[in-house]
């Protein structure tokens, strides 16, 4: 059986940041709405490569007993990843597969940021139809520490 990722439809609003060279303006998008800050809504993660939203920090939870969870997958690649109850920034693709999960009692499939399609980490189904994300923490960024004011 294949899952496919319902996408939420919450509304996005254009914010401007510096580029990562400090020159011209680069146009990102936002759930945040611009009239609330960033503290009240919790600090949102962007895409590390094209500075997309992907998640906020009021969407971290524990899986397993922790956010945080290091692994390396069959190769030897080790990942530090960050579980969310959800990312509206990712896209979910591949085959549904229990192999090398991480996750007792859950599947996965991969996860990719929707603008630019970089590999971001995965999302986890259960038999039940729980779902999360376990997202590369190396492959987010802060919004608040680049500098993105909400203010529309």
């Amino acid at each position: 059986m294949i899952y496919e990722t319902v996408e939420s439809y919450t509304p996005y609003h254009l914010r401007y940041a510096p580029d990562d060279k400090g020159g011209e303006k680069t146009t990102i998008l936002s759930k945040n709405d611009p009239e609330e800050t960033i503290d009240g809504d919790g600090r949102g993660l962007l895409c590390r490569k094209c500075r997309w939203f992907v998640t906020s920090e009021n969407e971290q939870i524990a899986v397993q007993g922790s956010h945080r969870h290091t692994f390396a997958n069959p190769h030897g690649i080790v990942f530090e990843i960050g579980c969310f109850r959800s990312a509206s920034g990712c896209g979910s693709s591949g085959p549904l597969t229990a192999e090398w999960s991480w996750f007792k009692d859950f599947s996965w499939l991969m996860a990719h940021c929707r603008r630019c399609m970089v590999h971001l980490g995965w999302q986890y189904v259960s038999p039940a139809g729980e779902t999360f994300f376990g997202l590369i923490m190396d492959q987010l960024v802060w919004e608040k520490e680049n500098g993105i004011k909400n203010d529309g």
